[in-house]
């Protein structure tokens, strides 16, 4: 039987990552403004408006994607510390001389 190890400090990190990036990314939309002017031709600040707005649409998904999946893995920490903790008091003593039970 094989022992399942499971980095509690990497899954709260990588949590904690997730929401890092997740303010990061949502803030991208304040630094979005109107830069028609800046393109000097309007052919490009069509396409550039464009792509902006699609960016827009598809930053939300990818936002709410991100708060998922920081969701997942701080859901996966709990549930783990749960069990580890269930099977450390569900384990007998081994202060009565080192032995323990039959398995």
């Amino acid at each position: 039987m094989s022992d399942l190890r499971v980095d509690f400090e990497t899954l709260r990190s990588s949590a904690e990552t997730a929401k890092v990036i997740k303010a990061a990314f949502d803030d991208l939309a304040s630094r979005v403004g109107d830069s028609r002017d800046c393109w000097g031709h309007s052919g490009i600040a069509d396409a550039m408006h464009t792509f902006g707005t699609n960016w827009r649409y598809h930053r939300t998904i990818l936002s709410e994607e991100i708060q998922a999946t920081g969701d997942k893995l701080e859901k996966c920490l709990e549930v783990f510390q749960e069990a580890d903790q269930a099977l450390a008091s569900s384990t007998p003593s081994t202060s009565s001389g080192g032995q323990q039970g039959p398995r």
